[in-house]
């Protein structure tokens, strides 16, 4: 599972392809663009299209992603605030992960950004001293098998890293960008490993982004 955007096609003539894109577009549209309340992901999207990497700790990294997420902050919609603001139009793009995607509906497509994004993968593993190793592996036997592995992807429409199964996955399913995110090394993947002083950078720019509009504008 990756990070992306969904981004509305009946709305969007020229969808964007990268993070960079994305956030112009919340420049070009204030109140039409949605981010979730997760600073992580938020700002490691901001990183990214500043050229950075996601997981970055830099001072100077973070102030570059400050740069492109500061002047959207009476912008962007930031999920979870939607129920106390009245928008003044639809939300036509939003940062998400593609979970939500893998069936969309009419005149909506889920992008994996061209600079790269995160991922998600569930890993299963069998603990040094668990009770029924036996029964651990042959489950696990099991579940690789390309057969089975396909025959889940099908069902839950995730992606499944036994390479074989994809000959027994329909073409449509694997050019499911929200399935399947686009292979390396076009597009690189990375997983979320934020040391702790990054985590407090993130806080402190979370923070900075979500202040209100009264600090903004507060006394001269």
């Amino acid at each position: 599972m990756a990070a992306g955007f969904a981004v509305s096609t009946f709305d969007v003539a020229d969808p964007p392809a990268t993070w960079l894109q994305f956030f112009d577009l919340a420049a070009a549209l204030p109140g039409r663009v949605a981010v979730p309340p997760d600073p992580d992901v938020v700002i490691g999207a901001a990183l990214t299209a500043a050229g950075h990497d996601w997981n970055s700790s830099s001072s100077s990294d973070i102030a570059d992603a400050a740069d492109i997420l500061l002047p959207l902050r009476q912008d962007l919609v930031i999920a979870g605030s939607m129920l106390r603001t009245r928008l003044a139009a639809p939300i036509v793009a939003a940062l998400c992960y593609g979970q939500g995607f893998t069936t969309p509906p009419p005149g909506v497509r889920f992008v994996v950004p061209a600079e790269g994004t995160l991922a998600r993968a569930r890993c299963y593993c069998i603990p040094l001293y668990a009770p029924h190793p036996v029964s651990a592996h042959a489950w696990l036997n099991h579940t690789l098998d390309p057969t089975v592995a396909a025959a889940e992807t099908r069902y839950t429409r995730r992606a499944t890293p036994v390479g074989p199964a994809a000959y027994q996955l329909p073409v449509s399913l694997l050019a499911n960008d929200a399935v399947f995110p686009p292979a390396l090394p076009p597009t690189p993947l990375t997983f979320a490993n934020v040391s702790t002083s990054g985590a407090e950078q993130r806080a402190d720019l979370w923070r900075e982004l979500i202040a209100t509009r009264r600090r903004r504008l507060g006394p001269r």
